[in-house]
């Protein structure tokens, strides 16, 4: 896992040295890193980073908010296991193969969405608010659903995320293939 700013200007800047490296060993499945979000905190980052498919999301904690400093790093605080998470108060039981996470935060409490594509080709982005003061089995109540159905090589599988589209908040998601241009779909939230 890196923290830093990336560059995507050129493949040369692509080859800067990240600022920082956590380092996760353990069983297969289990030490990989492939779905990762950022939040910065009034202090700290919080840091989630997804097993395979998001079976488990490992949870760290920064000790500062200056990945240059010399003391910087991360703690792991604890992880969330969905085979483990009590759904009663879910909005559905439905856990999906997550391939992208983001963590946002806004006046109504702290939230981590799961984006995956389901079994019928539709693309679904769930929506957890995070108690940090709960149990690991009741920490993320999954709260909102979005579906939509992106074309071509588009999917949330390639990567997806919210973000303000002309000052609308927005799903946007990415196609497959970077070059020789990068396809982007946007999918403004109903609503909101």
């Amino acid at each position: 896992m890196i923290l830093g700013e990336i560059d995507v200007t050129s493949f040369e800047k692509l080859q800067t040295p990240p600022v920082y490296t956590l380092r996760r060993k353990g069983e297969y499945q289990f030490s990989t890193a492939g779905a990762v979000a950022l939040l910065k905190r009034k202090d700290h980052f919080l840091l989630a980073v997804g097993t395979w498919d998001c079976t488990t999301i490992d949870f760290y904690i920064s000790n500062n908010l200056d990945p240059y400093s010399k003391n910087f790093t991360f703690e792991k605080w604890t992880t969330w296991d969905s085979r483990e998470a009590i759904r009663r108060k879910w909005v559905d039981k439905n856990y999906g193969n997550y391939q992208n996470l983001q963590l946002t935060q806004d006046s109504s409490g702290m939230y981590i969405t799961g984006f995956c594509r389901t079994g019928n080709g539709a693309d679904r982005a769930d929506v957890y608010r995070m108690d940090t003061d709960a149990d690991p089995y009741t920490m993320m109540q999954k709260v909102a659903t979005y579906s939509v159905q992106c074309s071509g090589d588009v999917t949330f599988r390639n990567g997806a995320g919210f973000a303000n589209y002309n000052d609308k908040p927005s799903i946007i998601v990415v196609g497959h293939d970077l070059t020789p241009e990068m396809e982007i779909q946007i999918f403004p939230i109903k609503g909101k």
